[in-house]
């Protein structure tokens, strides 16, 4: 061997190497393994294995969250078992230059583990004149932190209140109140909590927006509506509320699951007045009773009353939205499946 060519074969073997090193400091920041439990999601029994509509040949390409990208690597490689013609690539670029990739026409979807900002969504609007289509394809996770964790609502572990509606987050939460809880609410007795801290002024926190979690909640409890501008919040995601949570007594805060700790009450929640209401535990969780629970979204242009028009993208969702695809969830230890009635709704999102 020339000795002109062994620094460039040393140079090559450098880069090499720290490619594959650079991977796996991605892979350990984005994919981390949960502790195995008792509670591990399951499949449902009534979800539809894949049948192809018909052999494919084509490219899709797509910018996505960065904590996506493993779940997504799993849905290519066992749908290119199915479908070898199909080639899809993709960016792990986070969440905001997915929602611009997809304005601009440059991807054919972007997979978001959140709802797509307002500034997001209001550019869109601007250079098409709809919102894109928000496709559920699986579930949040339960146990890892920033991983579109379920969201709760906690109070201070000596607050007798164990359960709460969302009309009744609203009164506490909303500037707007767009549940129009029955009574103004500023006390603990206001919504119904006796003894010392029936006159006792509630101290809600939240997070500063913009912000995933902050989002979500404005959507799903809110209705839609804004929040107060005197609450208390933090801009350091979720992980300050729960201490500050436990050193108010009369405190009440957003957070997700996977950052709360014992020294704090985390409550049951019921989208109607007269319940029922359910526990963030894992059955309820995985069977999607409780009502907080957040999805993983592919989000496409597609103009509304019209079919996904890309037959292959559609085939892609297909495969995603069927016990093959949901069985790549579990497979994967990230997020956790969608139940059959979910799958339906979404499957008719494409058609």
């Amino acid at each position: 061997m020339p000795s002109s060519a062994r620094p460039r074969i040393a140079a090559v073997c450098a880069a090499l190497a720290l490619a594959a090193f650079a991977a796996r400091v991605r892979a350990d920041a984005y994919h981390p393994r949960p502790t195995p439990d008792v509670n591990q999601p399951t499949i449902d029994p009534s979800l539809e294995p894949y049948a192809p509509t018909g052999q494919y040949t084509g490219k899709l390409k797509a910018i996505t969250s960065q904590t996506i990208e493993f779940t997504l690597r799993l849905w290519i490689k066992r749908f290119q078992e199915k479908q070898p013609g199909v080639t899809i690539t993709f960016e792990p670029s986070g969440g905001e230059p997915t929602a611009g990739a997809l304005t601009a026409g440059k991807i054919d979807f972007g997979m978001i583990t959140r709802e797509i900002s307002p500034d997001g969504q209001q550019a869109f609007v601007r250079a098409h004149g709809y919102t894109p289509l928000a496709v559920p394809v699986c579930g949040g996770s339960i146990r890892l932190k920033s991983y579109s964790d379920v969201m709760v609502f906690i109070v201070n572990k000596d607050n007798p209140i164990d359960r709460i509606t969302y009309s009744q987050l609203d009164a506490i939460f909303s500037g707007t109140h767009n549940r129009k809880y029955r009574i103004p609410v500023a006390t603990w007795g206001d919504i119904g909590v006796e003894g010392e801290y029936s006159n006792k002024i509630i101290h809600p926190w939240t997070i500063k927006p913009w912000d995933g979690f902050e989002e979500f909640i404005r959507q799903r409890v809110l209705a839609g509506g804004s929040f107060r501008d005197v609450i208390r919040q933090t801009d350091d995601g979720t992980r300050p509320l729960a201490a500050e949570v436990a050193a108010d007594p009369y405190a009440i805060s957003l957070d997700s699951l996977a950052w709360v700790g014992p020294e704090v009450k985390v409550l049951s929640i019921a989208v109607d007045d007269k319940g029922p209401y359910y526990a963030p535990t894992p059955e309820n969780i995985f069977s999607w009773k409780y009502p907080l629970n957040r999805f993983i979204y592919a989000y496409i242009n597609r103009e509304p009353g019209t079919p996904v028009d890309n037959p292959i993208l559609k085939e892609f969702m297909r495969f995603i939205l069927s016990k093959d695809g949901q069985q790549c969830v579990v497979d994967d230890q990230l997020y956790f499946p969608l139940n059959a009635e979910l799958v339906r709704k979404s499957l008719a999102k494409i058609d």
